[in-house]
């Protein structure tokens, strides 16, 4: 899949949910605000500014996740979904705690 050029969840009312051995952990909004990512950048290039840094054309920003943290054990099934379809799932084994 070419994620550099995916905007099918760019949309601002998407949503992430987060589920741990078929449980519904968690949803939320997919982006911080309600103006979606267009906002979340255009802030991260304001701040950047402040401090005398320029957002590159071609930078990758990483960021944290929307839901929090959550314990998981050897075994454990994660799956994460974007309005409700799984986007990416895995299975925890003892090499990854």
């Amino acid at each position: 899949m070419d994620y550099q050029n995916l905007t099918k969840y760019l949309h601002n009312n998407a949503q992430l949910t987060l589920f741990i051995n078929g449980l519904d952990i968690g949803t939320t909004g997919l982006w911080p605000n309600d103006d979606g990512p267009e906002t979340s950048m255009t802030w991260l290039k304001n701040n950047l500014e402040d401090c005398g840094i320029e957002l590159e054309p071609g930078s990758i920003v990483l960021t944290g996740t929307a839901l929090g943290l959550y314990p998981v054990r050897n075994g454990d099934e994660v799956a994460v979904h974007i309005d409700e379809q799984t986007l990416v799932s895995c299975t925890i084994s003892q090499s990854c705690i």
